[in-house]
C-alpha cells in the first residue's frame, strides 16, 4: 500500500485553467499586442512553469509577461473552483491514515492562494511543495523528492497524482 499520496496543483485538486487561460491571454495582449495559441497555452499548463512559459511567448519580454500574468491572475483566485470529488478523497484518504502533499511549479505565494480559498485543501497537506522549494521543476524529479525527503519516505511507498505529461 502506497502510505503517501503527492498530487499536482492546477487540473488535479483545483480547476485553474479557466484562470490560467485567461491570465496568459491579458499578459500576451498587453505585453505584445497578440493573443498566445490557445492550443500552445493549454498544453503547457501543468507543465515546467510560467517563466516557460513566457519564454515560449517571447524570450527578450519574459519579465514583462510574468508581471502583467500575476498581476491579472492573483485577484482571479476568488474566482477558483475546486474538484469536489477530490476533496471528499482527501477526507477519505487522511481517514486511512495516508499522507498527503501538493507538489508544483507554482509559486508558494499562489499556492497560498489557492488554499485560502480552500481551507480543506491545506488542512488535509502534510507538506506543500512550490516553485522555490527546488531549483529543477517537473519534468525533473527534484520536487518529488524534496516532498518525500521533508516526509521522511521513500519513493517505493508514494504516488503521485498529476493531470498532464509533465507529471509522468
Amino acid at each position: 500500500m502506497r502510505h503517501v499520496v503527492l498530487f499536482d496543483l492546477d487540473g488535479t485538486l483545483i480547476d485553474s485553467g479557466p484562470i490560467i487561460l485567461a491570465s496568459m491571454k491579458h499578459a500576451s495582449m498587453a505585453v505584445l499586442g497578440r493573443e498566445p495559441d490557445e492550443e500552445l497555452v493549454r498544453s503547457a499548463i501543468g507543465g515546467p512553469g510560467l517563466l516557460a512559459q513566457m519564454r515560449e511567448l517571447d524570450p527578450d519580454r519574459v519579465d514583462e509577461l510574468v508581471e502583467a500574468y500575476r498581476l491579472h491572475n492573483e485577484p482571479l483566485h476568488e474566482t477558483l473552483e475546486a474538484f469536489d470529488d477530490v476533496l471528499r478523497l482527501l477526507r477519505v484518504l487522511k481517514s486511512e491514515g495516508r499522507r498527503l502533499g501538493i507538489v508544483t511549479a507554482k509559486r508558494l505565494r499562489t499556492v497560498g492562494l489557492a488554499l485560502d480559498r480552500f481551507p480543506q485543501l491545506g488542512e488535509a497537506m502534510d507538506v506543500v511543495i512550490g516553485a522555490e522549494d527546488t531549483d529543477k521543476h517537473k519534468p525533473e524529479p527534484d520536487p518529488v523528492l524534496e516532498a518525500l525527503r521533508r516526509l521522511d519516505a521513500s519513493p517505493a511507498d508514494a504516488v503521485y497524482v498529476g493531470d498532464s505529461p509533465f507529471d509522468i
